[in-house]
């Protein structure tokens, strides 16, 4: 159920940003597939 339906705030992109040539821990990896998975289940943070 919405809330406060006739009010919405522009969209905010986010971005994960690092080096690809250096090492990415397994730590930082889970968490950027679990940010994406996030992103991707919620309407509100599909991309537009």
């Amino acid at each position: 159920m919405a809330l406060l339906q006739d009010w919405c705030t522009p969209t905010i992109p986010v971005h994960v940003i690092y080096a690809p040539n250096r090492y990415l821990s397994a730590k930082v990896r889970v968490f950027i597939d679990w940010a994406v998975t996030l992103f991707e289940r919620h309407e509100d943070l599909r991309r537009a």
